[in-house]
Order: structure tokens, then sequence, then C-alpha cells
């Protein structure tokens, strides 16, 4: 019996070993089947040196350029029904504590 629920399980993720830091599906922590059995997995990575090297900042120039950056790394790791699995930046907005996506043309 279909009861039309959708599931968001939020699970941590190990230490990565990666140069970027940025998980996939291998990264989830706790048992192996969380990941093999999820239709989808989505991670979320923040750029940390990024920050800091904003907060750092001393020009407006300097600081201009920086916030070019998404600071947020958004990963579709997994999809089982979808056509897009990849990366997409996000900014981080302080103010309003959220997320966004810039289109740029």
């Amino acid at each position: 019996m279909s009861n039309n629920v959708h599931v968001h399980l939020v699970a941590h993720a190990r230490k990565s070993n990666s140069d970027t830091g940025i998980q996939g599906t291998e990264e989830v922590k706790g048992a192996s089947e969380i990941g093999a059995n999820a239709f989808n997995i989505i991670t979320l990575w923040r750029n940390r040196k990024l920050e800091e090297k904003l907060s750092a900042a001393k020009t407006e120039e300097e600081k201009a350029e920086l916030t070019e950056k998404p600071s947020v790394v958004m990963n579709v790791a997994k999809r089982l029904n979808g056509d897009f699995e990849g990366m997409v930046g996000l900014w981080f907005d302080h103010k309003s504590v959220s997320l966004f996506f810039v289109i740029r043309q």
C-alpha cells in the first residue's frame, strides 16, 4: 500500500580522506546499508578556508573577489530516479542563515 510519504534521514559523515573534503556515498557514517538502501544521497560541504579568507579580507576588492566563489558545495551523490548527479555551488547568507543559488548568464 502506498502512503505517498518521503522520508529524510540525516546522517553524519565520516572524516573524509579527499583533498577537497567533499563527501560522497562512501562517507555516510554508520551501517553501510544507510547509503546502499537510500534512493537519494545529498551532502553539503562548507569551505571553511574560504570563509576565513573572507573574514580576514582587508579591502572591498578582495572581499568582492572572494564572494564570487561559492562557500558551500551541495553534492547530489546518488539519485535513483533522476537525471542529475553532480555538484552545485551555493552561497551562505549569514543574515538570513540560509543557502542560495546564483544563476549567472
